[in-house]
């Protein structure tokens, strides 16, 4: 309420719309500004505001289903945490404590147990103090060295597993938002570097940059795409199908409904390949616990001569 109060007392006081939103940009994202400054210009507002909605239910759809996907592997990840402390810190000292009063032999993976149990009591806080300053540490150092963040947002597009499913979220939302602008009537270089500006990741922003750099030496919009990998297959054949026939804006909104569709299901593969494994792990981790302490006891019991 009180934003909005301000944006009609800014626009009251000759502020355009898109300058108004520009002033709050922890509400208002820079596409926002961008796209509805094009609107201005070309008499599109109208139309602008309805690809804007869009946009924003499907990134919205798009993290509710990632928070969905992620709920139960981070609950479970919580308690697999909160278990490995509560068996080395509390547990597994007390039921080992007995073992060489009984005079039993301990196999070595009683005796890794045993050493990985003390080595959590006495540098526990260590344990958990050092990956919070290592994120904290990274975060810091990106934000002062640009070539280190260009490292980190190309490791994070190539690293296994989530690399992949994460580069194709930037180039649906590039395709969207590039297509938005052209179909306003803003030229494919202009809404390059419009859209290049905006991206959030470096290597994906230097991606961009790359391309609109060849297309304004005369190339291919889909050619350049492909050049600098910025597409995975087999989309640069429907861009460039979709520039030869004078519809680029329409491949590009198709190229990112297909990388959507395929990002939903890498989303639901990965939620269900994460919960057996943590399951599994669970399991392995009780079972290596109790092997150690009842393994050694239940030698000393054969043993026994009655």
């Amino acid at each position: 309420g009180t934003v909005l109060a301000s944006m009609v007392e800014d626009i009251q006081a000759g502020k355009s719309f898109s300058a108004a939103i520009q002033l709050y940009p922890h509400v208002f994202p820079p596409l926002f500004a961008s796209l509805i400054q094009v609107g201005e210009r070309t008499g599109k507002l109208e139309e602008i505001f309805a690809n804007l909605a869009e946009t924003l239910k499907w990134e919205e759809e798009l993290l509710s289903q990632t928070r969905k996907a992620l709920r139960y592997p981070l609950f479970v990840g919580v308690m697999v945490l909160a278990l490995f402390f509560f068996l080395m810190v509390y547990l597994a000292p007390r039921l080992l404590s007995f073992l060489p009063q009984m005079g039993a032999v301990l196999p070595m993976h009683t005796k890794i147990l045993i050493g990985l149990s003390q080595f959590v009591i006495h540098w526990w806080p260590v344990l958990i103090l050092t990956p919070l300053l290592a994120y904290g540490g990274s975060r810091l150092a990106c934000h002062l060295s640009p070539r280190l963040r260009l490292l980190r947002d190309r490791w994070q597009l190539r690293v296994w597993f989530f690399g992949p499913l994460l580069r194709k979220v930037h180039v649906v939302r590039f395709a969207n938002a590039l297509a938005l602008m052209y179909r306003s009537g803003v030229s494919i270089l202009d809404a390059m570097g419009s859209t290049a500006a905006l991206s959030g990741n470096r290597a994906m922003q230097q991606a961009i940059e790359q391309a609109q750099q060849k297309v304004s030496e005369g190339g291919a919009v889909s050619a350049s795409f492909q050049q600098v990998d910025l597409f995975p297959p087999p989309v640069p054949r429907l861009l460039q199908v979709g520039e030869e026939a004078g519809q680029l804006d329409v491949a590009l909104l198709n190229a990112g409904y297909f990388l959507n569709q395929e990002v939903q299901e890498e989303i639901g593969k990965i939620q269900s390949l994460l919960e057996p494994v943590l399951t599994l792990f669970v399991g392995s981790l009780l079972a290596w616990v109790i092997l150690s302490v009842l393994g050694p006891i239940y030698d000393v019991i054969t043993h026994v001569q009655f």
